[in-house]
């Protein structure tokens, strides 16, 4: 059956706005799960980088920084990207670069090409969580966006809940390199899913979508940037994400030496960080609406 014929069929699905636009945010933010399985998977596998690559715990931290440096740079593109192009081109290219990064990371005995891979990663990962968000701004009422955005974000702690103690297990019986395999085969499926079900606006919005200019953009940048709020938000994200980050990667191995425990157990503890960001997330969304102040 083609693609075209699969759209199709869900075409009385999109019909109902509500539950049309939940299918495909809820699709689109699978890569934000993804994306954070990809992201915290390196804490599962230290020991394992360090030996098999012959590097130090320094460069194995410059190596998976690449990440981290190449999704920050990309943050501000990636939003006049998806403003420029539509998520679902945006989407659908970023998990099918994260997926052959992967693949590459995975087949490599090169520490360059490993920290190119990474940054790959990063780069393409910058999407994840503006694609879905930009969905819901265009796809839900305005009263939902803080909801739904608590709910993207729980998707992610899923993807990092899953990025820990499970990937260590996996890690553990079939080694990190066929581990990653795995991971890339799952995000080349949900690249076909992307192309199947995503669907950038209602229809009565795709012309004024396409029509916006990339000059427009920039200028919309600017308002963007002059406006206070967002640097007091962007302060705040950064106050509150920067140790979670730093635990992302070295987390498990910490937890490893302070605790005398296996990779499997540290894992396992760091689930209950990521549960307890999944469980506040739509909470905050919820009474953020509830209250109607932001700041």
């Amino acid at each position: 059956m083609s693609i075209n014929i699969i759209t199709i069929k869900f075409n009385n699905i999109f019909r109902s706005k509500l539950w049309g636009a939940s299918l495909i945010v809820g699709v689109a933010s699978l890569f934000y799960l993804y994306e954070f399985f990809l992201r915290v998977a390196p804490s599962a596998m230290v020991h394992e980088l360090m030996r098999d690559f012959a590097i130090d715990a320094s460069t194995l931290g410059l190596m998976s920084s690449g990440f981290y440096y190449a999704y920050a740079i990309m943050q501000i593109p990636a939003g006049i990207l998806c403003d420029r192009y539509g998520p679902k081109k945006l989407l659908t290219l970023a998990v099918f670069i994260c997926s052959i990064a992967t693949i590459v990371f995975a087949n490599t005995h090169n520490v360059y090409t490993a920290s190119l891979s990474r940054t790959a990663i990063g780069m393409a990962a910058a999407v994840a969580f503006i694609g879905p968000l930009t969905l819901t701004a265009r796809w839900f009422p305005l009263k939902y966006f803080a909801f739904v955005t608590g709910v993207i974000q729980t998707l992610g702690c899923i993807g990092a809940m899953v990025g820990s103690e499970p990937i260590a297990f996996m890690v553990s019986f079939y080694g990190w390199r066929f581990t990653l395999i795995y991971c890339a085969i799952a995000g080349l499926c949900l690249t076909f899913a992307f192309i199947v079900l995503i669907k950038d606006a209602p229809d009565k919005t795709q012309l004024q979508i396409r029509l916006n200019s990339f000059s427009l953009e920039i200028r919309r940048l600017c308002k963007i940037l002059k406006h206070k709020q967002t640097w007091w938000n962007a302060l705040m994200g950064t106050n509150c994400w920067t140790p979670i980050a730093i635990f992302e990667l070295w987390g498990i191995p910490y937890l490893q030496q302070w605790g005398h425990c296996s990779t499997a157990q540290a894992g396992n503890a760091m689930v209950m960080m990521w549960l307890g960001i999944a469980i506040a997330s739509p909470i905050a969304g919820y009474y953020s609406n509830k209250i109607k102040l932001r700041f």
